[in-house]
């Protein structure tokens, strides 16, 4: 039955139709939704695991690690990179603390917007990078058919979709 379904044609087409969804999907939960340029229609952070990573970047450049794990620290310094100040949802900064190092640099950079921007450019070209290398060890058949495969790995959408850590881990 799975083999009737999955037929040559569907394999060829599938890959691109599921990525052109997850991305209208989600470039139209910012461009349709909230009036607040860092949250989407849902009232959640675009890059919404970000937020805690630029949380811990921020929390140790203002010298606050003391209260890197209190929620409610974390919870109103979200809240303030809002226009409203208000929030639905904590994104609590849940990692190491030792991570906070590779985070610092993006939340260096001062604005949310352009530290979220700055982590897709550089988790897409850690991702790029990673493809090239398989490609060029001869373990990818074609270039095409590694990037749509990389296109719909899930590390990829959900880092995508979710600002996660996945490009670097």
């Amino acid at each position: 039955m799975l083999a009737q379904l999955c037929t040559r044609e569907r394999v060829r087409r599938y890959p691109a139709t599921i990525f052109v969804v997850f991305f209208v999907v989600w470039l139209g939960g910012y461009l349709l939704g909230s009036k607040d340029r860092v949250l989407d229609a849902w009232g959640k952070f675009l890059g919404n695991d970000f937020v805690a990573f630029y949380t811990g970047g921020r929390f140790l450049l203002e010298g606050r690690l003391d209260v890197l794990y209190d929620l409610e620290t974390q919870h109103i310094f979200q809240a303030s990179l809002t226009a409203s100040g208000e929030i639905a949802q904590t994104s609590p900064f849940i990692n190491p603390p030792f991570a906070v190092v590779w985070y610092t640099p993006f939340a260096a950079l001062g604005d949310y917007l352009f530290a979220l921007v700055a982590w897709f450019v550089c988790g897409l070209a850690l991702f790029l990078l990673a493809a090239k290398s398989v490609h060029e060890k001869g373990d990818a058949s074609s270039p095409r058919v590694m990037i749509a495969q990389l296109l719909l790995a899930p590390p990829f959408l959900l880092w995508l979709g979710y600002g996660q850590a996945t490009a670097i881990v």
